[in-house]
C-alpha cells in the first residue's frame, strides 16, 4: 500500500463528500437522509450494515486476513445554527449547519472504508464502521451500544475529530481518552 499515491487518488472523492454533507445537515435523532445517503455509499463499496434507530449505522468491513476486531467511530449530527459565510457548498438546510466538523467527519470515514475495500487484499481483522447519530444531544453512544453486538466483539475503538489548532497534515496522538468526558458536578 503506498500512502501518498492513496491520498492522491481519494482526496477529491473525500472532499466531494464532506461538501455534500455539509449542504445537508441535519440534527440530532433527524439525520434520516444523512443515515440514507451513507447506506448509499456503503452499497457501493459492498459493505454490509446494520441501521440503529431512529439514526445511524454501522458497517462492516470483514478482512482477509484473520486479526483484531476495531471500530472507527464518526458522528453524523448537525448544529442548530445558520451559515453567514458565503461558500459553494453552503448549508441548503436553513437554521442547521455542519458547525463542528461533523461533515469531515463523514467524509474521512466514509473515504477509509474506500480505501480499506480497495485494499481489502491486505486488510486484517475486522473494522466496524461507527456512524454515531445524536452526538450533540449525548444521546448517540448509547443508541450505537446498544445496536447489534459489535460492542462486544470489538478490540478497540477510534474516534477522530477535526482541530483548527493543530497544522494541516499533521495528527496528534496521545493515549487515552481525549477530547471526550464524562463528568459531574454540584453547584
Amino acid at each position: 500500500m503506498n500512502i501518498a499515491a492513496m491520498k492522491e487518488r481519494h482526496t477529491q472523492y473525500i472532499i466531494e463528500l464532506r461538501r455534500y454533507f455539509h449542504q445537508h445537515p441535519e440534527l440530532s435523532l433527524e439525520e434520516f437522509e444523512t443515515t440514507a445517503f451513507i447506506a448509499k455509499v456503503l452499497d457501493r463499496l459492498n459493505i454490509t450494515y446494520e441501521k440503529s434507530h431512529p439514526t445511524g449505522l454501522i458497517g462492516k468491513i470483514v478482512g482477509l486476513k484473520p486479526g483484531k476486531t476495531v471500530a472507527l467511530r464518526s458522528d453524523i449530527d448537525a448544529l442548530k445554527i445558520t451559515q453567514k459565510n458565503n461558500v459553494t457548498y453552503q448549508s441548503r438546510n436553513v437554521g442547521k449547519m455542519h458547525a463542528c466538523g461533523h461533515d469531515a467527519h463523514m467524509a474521512m470515514l466514509l473515504g477509509a472504508a474506500k480505501i480499506l475495500m480497495d485494499n481489502i487484499e491486505v486488510v486484517e481483522g475486522t473494522i466496524y464502521l461507527i456512524f454515531q447519530p445524536a452526538e450533540e444531544i449525548g444521546q448517540g453512544a448509547k443508541i450505537m451500544i446498544n445496536t447489534g453486538d459489535w460492542y462486544k466483539k470489538t478490540d478497540s475503538i477510534f474516534g477522530l475529530h477535526i482541530w483548527s489548532g493543530l497544522e494541516t497534515g499533521k495528527v496528534s496522538l496521545e493515549s487515552g481518552e481525549r477530547m471526550a468526558a464524562a463528568d459531574r458536578f454540584i453547584v
